[in-house]
């Protein structure tokens, strides 16, 4: 099997020179400082979160067809991950139903987790260890990208010092720019802080909210859990017909406690 020195998200290398001016801005010259590396692109086909979850970044696709300038972007953007899977120097991968960022962190979890990792995505904060890897595309360390990820969260929260705050928070804030729900009421510091100092938080947390918790943690845990139980795309059949834990089958529960024992593995408190 090829080594490779980094791992690149294809969709922020292919945001960032596929939106330059002229002819993809200077790729023709820095082509050749990724030829050792692999490049992880999204796939076409629909992913398996868009299956479980249709309104699932259904905000952006609908601010890009209002705006004539982010169609403009995007369409130049998909030209350009065209001309870097055609690039005989280029090495990448994808696969089917998997976002770029889940594939990648899949792939640095399963690589040593010792590469470095050309990305800005700040999902990948969820990820123990993977911080003094980060790197954007002039190859600086992720200080500034993330700057501004504290303040979303709640009090006694540090996302950029501890990965499981950030992925306890993400599960009960949602994420927006995505299109998925909140869970946590507004100012409810008690509640977080209560899933927060528990050893199984995501039980915790489903105990609490029933099942658009377990929608949100299929949703946003990364690398998404989602494809990997059989049957769970039966779960928005589920959830619309209000049948709720005892009901749900056991690859669910499985994924409950298979998250909540990483969780004491890999995330100390």
């Amino acid at each position: 099997m090829r080594m490779f020195n980094r791992l690149v998200d294809g969709g922020y290398l292919s945001w960032m020179f596929g939106t330059s001016a002229g002819n993809y801005g200077n790729w023709d010259t820095v082509r050749f400082d990724f030829r050792d590396d692999l490049l992880i692109l999204d796939h076409p086909a629909q992913l398996d979160r868009e299956v479980l979850y249709p309104q699932y970044k259904s905000r952006r696709r609908l601010r890009a067809k209002e705006d004539p300038e982010r169609q403009r972007l995007r369409k130049r953007v998909g030209e350009f991950q065209e001309l870097l899977r055609e690039d005989p120097i280029i090495s990448w991968d994808w696969e089917p139903g998997w976002e770029a960022d889940d594939l990648l962190l899949f792939t640095w979890l399963k690589s040593g987790r010792d590469k470095e990792v050309i990305g800005v995505d700040k999902d990948y904060l969820q990820v123990p260890g993977i911080w003094q890897f980060l790197r954007n595309i002039h190859g600086d360390h992720l200080l500034n990208e993330f700057s501004d990820v504290s303040r979303r969260f709640p009090r006694f929260c540090h996302p950029l010092q501890n990965p499981r705050d950030f992925l306890i928070a993400q599960v009960l804030l949602g994420d927006r720019s995505d299109g998925v729900p909140r869970i946590l009421p507004p100012r409810d510091y008690l509640t977080y802080m209560r899933i927060r100092n528990s050893a199984t938080p995501f039980t915790e947390t489903y105990c609490l909210f029933g099942a658009p918790a377990l929608l949100n943690i299929m949703l946003l845990v990364m690398p998404n859990p989602g494809p990997q139980i059989d049957g769970g795309l039966a779960l928005l059949g589920e959830l619309d017909q209000g049948i709720y834990w005892d009901h749900v089958m056991d690859g669910k529960r499985q994924l409950i406690r298979g998250l909540d024992g990483a969780m004491e593995t890999f995330y100390p408190r």
